[in-house]
């Protein structure tokens, strides 16, 4: 039993996604020369349609400045984390290098309240915005990941330090 040669393959049918690939030097049928009819896999493309380019997997690729590849939430996450960031070096600073005769007045009662209320809510705002910007696998994380990195760091000692404040009010301890 003689096998055909190679060059001397059976012609494709037109459009196939399956079909074999042109050889060189292979005749192609109906006269068409295999550079005026290329295969394409997949349906055929719309003259002038505008068609994404696509990365690893599937995934869609943007430009570095296009909206398309801008992560808001990661962004927004970002912006939340250094605004708590700052917001508690300020803190630290009022509390390190502050007289230490405004301890125990209604302004520093004012001050700690207004702390807590505005570093927890940051914190816990750059926490839910980093972890939506973190589910968005198409679009860039690194913002995401670190607006979350900071809310974390702030929102979980802002945790204990609440508890630790109702505890002590609740069973009325003073040091």
């Amino acid at each position: 039993m003689s096998h055909p040669p190679m060059s001397q393959q059976p012609p494709d049918q037109p459009n196939d996604p399956f079909a074999a690939p042109h050889q060189y030097g292979a005749t192609a049928p109906d006269g068409a020369t295999p550079q005026s009819a290329p295969l394409q896999a997949g349906p055929p493309q719309q003259a002038g349609a505008h068609q994404q380019a696509r990365g690893p997997y599937g995934a869609p690729t943007g430009s570095a400045g296009s909206a398309s590849s801008r992560n808001t939430a990661g962004r927004l996450a970002l912006v939340f984390g250094l605004v708590c960031a700052g917001i508690s070096t300020l803190a630290q600073l009022v509390w390190s290098f502050g007289p230490t005769s405004m301890y125990g007045t209604a302004f520093y009662d004012v001050f700690l309240i207004g702390y807590d209320i505005v570093v927890t809510i940051t914190s816990l705002a750059a926490c839910i915005l980093g972890l939506i910007g973190l589910r968005r696998s198409n679009l860039p994380q690194r913002a995401a990941a670190i607006g979350l990195g900071l809310g974390l760091a702030t929102f979980g000692p802002m945790v204990i330090y609440l508890f630790g404040r109702l505890v002590q009010s609740v069973f009325h301890l003073h040091y």
